[in-house]
């Protein structure tokens, strides 16, 4: 028999969900990393987080699904029941959200099923690739270095994410203000990084949401003036191998998968395709 439970906080369905999702710690490193995240405090959330996860008849966790900001939640593989299980229980307990990231076939299925019962019909955000690093094969060698951005590359950074969010995102509504909390956090954290070549700044990706043995890179942006010149490959493959050296066993970054330039690149410096995942965005009339 399916059920559904609904955690009071990510404590309470970290100590239940944790097995499920180590055994798929880089596939599920977007969750884990945020619920971590959560549990420790050090990912602050105005929004009311929702934590859901699906047991079998010995209470062993099966599925999740955690929602932490108002329009996306976030979903581990779950077969077609528990996926419908998934949306019901948003239904029946008057939740709420706009879309689903996850594996393709049970972020649909969540989707359609909810969007049915709301009267809405749903479309695909972006489909992505999910990649592993844990090697560098190192790009073809330019002038320049990584570094860590700081105080003084704010606006840079506040700028540049919201020009990544426009070209990359176009679904994301944020606005200005969003970008500018993001770029405070990451430089504070020491999690933004800047391509430097002769006193000038050419690139950006960002680390964050770590787990036990991996890390996220994202936010990976070079201005359309600068593009194909290796900058975004050799700041990439240098930001992953200092992340490496500093502890951790792997790194993970998701691609557009409609995006054959993007994927090759990081191919080329080591990443690895591991899973697949897709949003799917409910729209009303």
């Amino acid at each position: 028999m399916i059920r559904v439970i609904q955690d009071k906080n990510a404590q309470d369905f970290l100590s239940h969900a944790t097995p499920l999702l180590y055994a798929k710690e880089a596939e599920y490193g977007l969750m884990l990393g945020l619920c971590e995240g959560l549990a420790s405090g050090s990912i602050k959330n105005e929004f009311s987080p929702v934590f859901l996860r699906v047991v079998d008849d010995y209470g062993k966790t099966s599925a999740a699904l955690v929602q932490t900001r108002k329009d996306n939640c976030i979903v581990t593989s779950a077969n077609f029941d528990e996926a419908k299980a998934f949306a019901d229980f948003v239904v029946e307990n008057k939740l709420y959200f706009e879309g689903v990231v996850g594996p393709t076939e049970t972020s649909k299925t969540i989707t359609e099923s909810y969007g049915q019962k709301v009267n809405s019909k749903i479309r695909v955000g972006m489909a992505q690739n999910i990649m592993q690093f844990t090697k560098t094969d190192w790009p073809q060698k330019i002038s320049g270095n990584f570094e860590i951005a700081t105080e003084s590359d704010f606006d840079l950074i506040a700028d540049w994410l919201m020009a990544f969010a426009r070209e990359a995102l176009p679904h994301d509504n944020a606005d200005e203000a969003h970008f500018r909390k993001i770029a405070e956090a990451k430089i504070k954290k020491q999690e933004a990084f800047l391509w430097i070549e002769n006193g000038v700044k050419k690139a950006m990706t960002l680390s964050g949401r770590p787990t036990k043995n991996g890390v996220s890179v994202s936010g990976v942006y070079t201005p359309k003036s600068e593009r194909r010149k290796g900058y975004a490959s050799n700041l990439v493959a240098s930001v992953s191998d200092h992340l490496i050296r500093q502890g951790k066993s792997f790194c993970v970054l998701y691609t557009d998968a409609a995006n054959p330039t993007s994927n090759k690149i990081y191919q080329n410096i080591g990443y690895k395709i591991i899973g697949e995942s897709s949003h799917y965005i409910l729209t009303r009339d």
